[in-house]
């Protein structure tokens, strides 16, 4: 629990983006429900009564719909993807910060393709979950 805790320290100043994210992740969700209830309407009021009318505006009402889910479906990934990206820099940063830091010695007996291996796979796994776990 802690690890997500840090983990989630990351995305503070980025928590308009990480909103935004989740806005377009339910209009998303919103749309996909709304699909089948256009169908019901083509079904029962156009097809079966033979209402052409019906049939034309329940048509564009799913271009609509299809539209609409693209278009939340990108604005999702595009902000879920800055949001991980920006969070996974400032980890960056900050781990390199400490590695500098740190006493000569202890370069001395570590193994730098070993902890550099460590913090990017790290740092890669901090960025996948907060832009695709979390959500």
């Amino acid at each position: 629990m802690q690890s997500l805790r840090r983990a989630l320290i990351y995305l503070r100043p980025y928590w308009l983006t990480a909103v935004g994210a989740l806005l377009s992740l339910l209009l998303v969700s919103a749309a996909n429900l709304l699909s089948p209830q256009i169908l019901r309407v083509v079904i029962d009021q156009g097809i079966s009564a033979g209402n052409t009318q019906a049939l034309i505006w329940a048509t564009a009402a799913l271009l609509g719909v299809a539209v609409v889910r693209g278009l939340f479906s990108f604005t999702q990934g595009y902000l879920s993807e800055r949001m991980s990206q920006s969070a996974a820099y400032e980890v960056r940063n900050k781990l390199f910060a400490k590695i500098e830091n740190l006493s000569f010695s202890y370069h001395d007996q570590a193994q730098t393709g070993q902890l550099m291996t460590r913090l990017t796979s790290d740092v890669e796994q901090v960025r996948t979950f907060l832009g695709s776990g979390l959500l």
